[in-house]
Protein backbone atom coordinates (compact mmCIF):
# COMPACT_ATOMS: atom_id res chain seq x y z
CA UNK A 1 0.00 0.00 0.00
CA UNK A 2 1.31 3.60 -0.29
CA UNK A 3 1.04 5.98 2.10
CA UNK A 4 -1.23 8.46 2.46
CA UNK A 5 0.56 11.98 2.52
CA UNK A 6 -1.86 14.02 5.08
CA UNK A 7 -1.77 11.08 7.48
CA UNK A 8 1.13 9.02 7.00
CA UNK A 9 -1.06 5.85 7.60
CA UNK A 10 -1.37 2.90 4.27
CA UNK A 11 -3.24 4.56 1.19
CA UNK A 12 -7.18 4.18 2.01
CA UNK A 13 -6.68 2.60 5.47
CA UNK A 14 -9.06 5.00 6.88
CA UNK A 15 -11.35 4.02 4.74
CA UNK A 16 -11.42 0.12 6.30
CA UNK A 17 -13.17 -1.36 8.60
CA UNK A 18 -11.33 -0.73 11.89
CA UNK A 19 -11.71 -4.36 14.18
CA UNK A 20 -9.56 -4.02 17.03
CA UNK A 21 -9.47 -5.81 20.69
CA UNK A 22 -11.23 -2.43 22.03
CA UNK A 23 -14.41 -2.83 19.72
CA UNK A 24 -14.81 -6.43 20.13
CA UNK A 25 -18.25 -8.23 21.56
CA UNK A 26 -16.75 -10.33 24.45
CA UNK A 27 -12.95 -8.92 25.01
CA UNK A 28 -13.64 -9.52 28.93
CA UNK A 29 -14.38 -13.49 28.25
CA UNK A 30 -12.28 -15.56 27.69
CA UNK A 31 -8.63 -15.80 26.54
CA UNK A 32 -6.98 -15.07 22.89
CA UNK A 33 -8.74 -17.82 20.97
CA UNK A 34 -12.06 -15.83 22.11
CA UNK A 35 -10.89 -12.46 20.78
CA UNK A 36 -9.58 -14.13 17.72
CA UNK A 37 -13.17 -15.93 17.09
CA UNK A 38 -14.90 -12.45 17.99
CA UNK A 39 -12.53 -10.85 15.06
CA UNK A 40 -13.29 -13.13 12.93
CA UNK A 41 -17.29 -12.76 13.42
CA UNK A 42 -16.87 -9.37 13.35
CA UNK A 43 -14.86 -9.60 9.38
CA UNK A 44 -17.57 -12.32 8.65
CA UNK A 45 -20.28 -9.75 9.56
CA UNK A 46 -18.86 -6.97 7.76
CA UNK A 47 -17.84 -8.76 5.13
CA UNK A 48 -21.22 -10.13 4.38
CA UNK A 49 -22.19 -6.14 3.94
CA UNK A 50 -19.91 -5.71 1.55
CA UNK A 51 -18.44 -7.25 -1.39
CA UNK A 52 -15.69 -9.85 0.06
CA UNK A 53 -13.88 -12.19 -2.37
CA UNK A 54 -14.05 -14.92 -0.70
CA UNK A 55 -18.04 -14.54 -0.04
CA UNK A 56 -18.52 -13.84 -3.44
CA UNK A 57 -16.52 -16.68 -4.67
CA UNK A 58 -18.86 -19.24 -2.86
CA UNK A 59 -21.88 -17.93 -3.56
CA UNK A 60 -21.02 -17.98 -7.18
CA UNK A 61 -20.30 -21.55 -6.96
CA UNK A 62 -23.69 -22.06 -5.55
CA UNK A 63 -25.35 -20.42 -7.90
CA UNK A 64 -23.38 -22.86 -10.44
CA UNK A 65 -24.30 -25.52 -8.08
CA UNK A 66 -28.21 -24.49 -7.92
CA UNK A 67 -28.02 -24.48 -12.04
CA UNK A 68 -26.79 -27.97 -12.04
CA UNK A 69 -29.69 -29.08 -9.65
CA UNK A 70 -32.28 -26.92 -11.46
CA UNK A 71 -31.28 -29.42 -14.86
CA UNK A 72 -31.52 -32.19 -12.71
CA UNK A 73 -35.09 -31.54 -12.07
CA UNK A 74 -35.90 -30.24 -15.65
CA UNK A 75 -34.56 -33.70 -16.79
CA UNK A 76 -36.64 -35.71 -13.51
CA UNK A 77 -40.14 -34.42 -14.73
CA UNK A 78 -39.06 -34.97 -18.83
CA UNK A 79 -38.87 -38.49 -17.80
CA UNK A 80 -41.61 -38.86 -15.79
CA UNK A 81 -43.80 -37.30 -18.46
CA UNK A 82 -44.65 -34.34 -15.89
CA UNK A 83 -45.43 -30.93 -18.44
CA UNK A 84 -45.41 -27.41 -16.32
CA UNK A 85 -47.33 -24.65 -17.17
CA UNK A 86 -44.94 -22.62 -16.98
CA UNK A 87 -41.33 -23.80 -17.55
CA UNK A 88 -40.35 -21.18 -15.35
CA UNK A 89 -41.98 -22.55 -12.87
CA UNK A 90 -38.90 -24.95 -12.02
CA UNK A 91 -36.89 -22.16 -11.42
CA UNK A 92 -39.33 -20.29 -9.09
CA UNK A 93 -39.87 -23.95 -7.06
CA UNK A 94 -36.43 -24.08 -6.33
CA UNK A 95 -35.22 -20.60 -5.60
CA UNK A 96 -38.74 -21.35 -2.91
CA UNK A 97 -36.57 -23.70 -1.35
CA UNK A 98 -34.44 -23.21 1.90
CA UNK A 99 -31.25 -23.81 -0.03
CA UNK A 100 -29.76 -20.28 0.36
CA UNK A 101 -31.02 -19.95 4.38
CA UNK A 102 -27.67 -22.56 4.91
CA UNK A 103 -24.61 -20.35 6.77
CA UNK A 104 -22.26 -18.95 4.39
CA UNK A 105 -19.29 -21.30 5.88
CA UNK A 106 -21.76 -24.73 4.95
CA UNK A 107 -23.82 -23.37 1.77
CA UNK A 108 -21.56 -24.43 -0.51
CA UNK A 109 -20.96 -28.32 0.62
CA UNK A 110 -24.86 -28.27 1.68
CA UNK A 111 -25.14 -27.44 -2.07
CA UNK A 112 -22.84 -29.97 -3.37
CA UNK A 113 -25.08 -32.69 -1.13
CA UNK A 114 -28.29 -31.52 -1.88
CA UNK A 115 -26.87 -32.09 -6.36
CA UNK A 116 -25.37 -35.47 -5.60
CA UNK A 117 -28.29 -37.20 -3.85
CA UNK A 118 -31.05 -35.01 -5.97
CA UNK A 119 -33.39 -37.66 -7.74
CA UNK A 120 -32.05 -40.28 -4.84
CA UNK A 121 -34.13 -41.99 -2.11
CA UNK A 122 -31.43 -39.53 0.25
CA UNK A 123 -32.57 -36.52 -1.60
CA UNK A 124 -34.60 -34.05 0.54
CA UNK A 125 -35.27 -31.46 -1.83
CA UNK A 126 -37.18 -33.04 -4.94
CA UNK A 127 -39.88 -33.50 -2.63
CA UNK A 128 -39.71 -30.07 -1.84
CA UNK A 129 -39.28 -28.79 -5.09
CA UNK A 130 -42.58 -30.78 -6.11
CA UNK A 131 -44.81 -29.52 -3.16
CA UNK A 132 -43.35 -25.63 -4.15
CA UNK A 133 -44.28 -27.08 -7.88
CA UNK A 134 -47.95 -27.96 -7.10
CA UNK A 135 -48.75 -24.47 -5.04
CA UNK A 136 -47.58 -22.66 -8.04
CA UNK A 137 -50.09 -24.06 -10.00
CA UNK A 138 -48.92 -27.58 -11.35
CA UNK A 139 -51.59 -30.04 -9.93
CA UNK A 140 -49.96 -32.64 -12.22
CA UNK A 141 -47.11 -32.87 -10.32
CA UNK A 142 -47.71 -36.25 -7.80
CA UNK A 143 -46.53 -36.56 -4.40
Amino acid sequence: MFQDEVTSEPHGAHDLPQIGIHNLPNREVGGPEDVLRDALLVAREQGAAGRDPVYEAINVACEQEQERILQKARSLLEQKGIALEDPQDVNRAVAMTEAWEIDIDNRLSHFRRLRRYFGTRKCTLWPDIKDQLRSLGNQNVPD
